[in-house]
């Protein structure tokens, strides 16, 4: 997904399970560089670690079922993932997720999706 994606996402697939998405999601697409500084005797040197990009708080509301499927695939190391946005983009490929958190009062559960491919997830035209 590139970082000039905009708009409200709408839909979310986790391998097959369309899923509804809160109108309080709010994607942070994150990439890029980590720098730190590292320390030794002749002063300090510059440690880059480079950042896989991925979504952060996709935030969905999902039955007590759908969040049990949703913790199978959380144990899975890739499975096809596509998210639709307002405009009615597209953007698809396999994913790995991690569950933040889940709310069994409201059925919230908000995700982090990181993508299988160092490109990231890429438009459908189709």
């Amino acid at each position: 997904m590139s970082a000039d994606t905009t708009g409200s996402i709408e839909r979310c697939k986790l391998d097959g399970l369309d899923v509804d998405v809160l109108a309080s999601a709010n994607l942070n697409i994150m990439h890029g560089d980590n720098n730190e500084a590292v320390e030794h005797s002749g002063g300090n040197s510059k440690k880059v670690t480079k950042r896989a990009k991925k979504i952060e708080s996709l935030d969905l509301n999902v039955s007590a079922t759908e969040a049990k499927i949703i913790e199978g695939l959380s144990k899975l190391s890739r499975f096809p993932f596509s998210v639709t946005n307002a405009s009615g983009d597209t953007y698809r490929g396999p994913a790995f997720i991690n569950i933040e958190s889940y709310n069994t009062e409201d059925g919230k559960m908000t995700l982090t999706v990181t993508p299988k491919s160092k490109d990231g997830f890429v438009l459908f035209e189709g």
